[in-house]
């Protein structure tokens, strides 16, 4: 056995561990929409357990290839797995980390990358209605897109209709 097929049996956990270790906090932290003023808009949970089944499977197939190699076991077959686990890490990692939260007059807008955006309601400016998408703009920045399947997406619209911010 070539020392190059030892490394997927190395890699594929360590990747698996890492995405794991990213997103274990998804369920230890409670994200509850409570009535008011405070609620939480965030992607329901089957997307990220969507990108862990991806993760594992590809993850998994991959190390399958290395034991049993054959004529299909080319380097442009491990690429295209290899990004399907790439894909599924995403998913996984998105769903943990995107939210957006209201308390009271103020939106927390957190992204893929952790980065934070704050803003009060009365700084939105314009909300852009698409067919299953709403998208709030301030007059500097794009502040958030939610999707009609986000977890208290109706909350978020229901709050902007209350508070008379122009749909465009």
């Amino acid at each position: 056995m070539n020392k190059l097929n030892v490394l997927p049996f190395f890699v594929i956990p360590i990747i698996i561990g890492v995405a794991f270790y990213s997103i274990k906090n998804v369920n230890a932290k409670k994200r509850s929409i409570v009535a008011n003023d405070n609620f939480t808009v965030y992607l329901p949970e089957f997307v990220m357990w969507g990108g862990v089944a991806g993760l594992v499977l590809f993850g998994a197939i991959i190390v399958l290839m290395t034991t049993f190699p054959n004529d299909t076991a080319v380097w442009w077959v491990y690429t295209i797995f290899f990004s399907f686990m790439v894909l599924g890490i995403f998913y996984a990692t998105y769903a943990a980390k995107c939210e957006v939260k209201v308390v009271n007059d103020t939106i927390y807008v957190t992204s893929y990358f952790g980065k934070k955006k704050v803003a009060k309601f009365s700084e939105i400016k314009m909300v852009r209605k698409g067919a299953q998408a709403i998208t709030a703009y301030t007059s500097k920045i794009k502040l958030f897109t939610i999707y009609d399947y986000y977890i208290g997406s109706d909350m978020m619209r229901t709050t902007l209709n209350e508070r008379g911010i122009p749909y465009y």
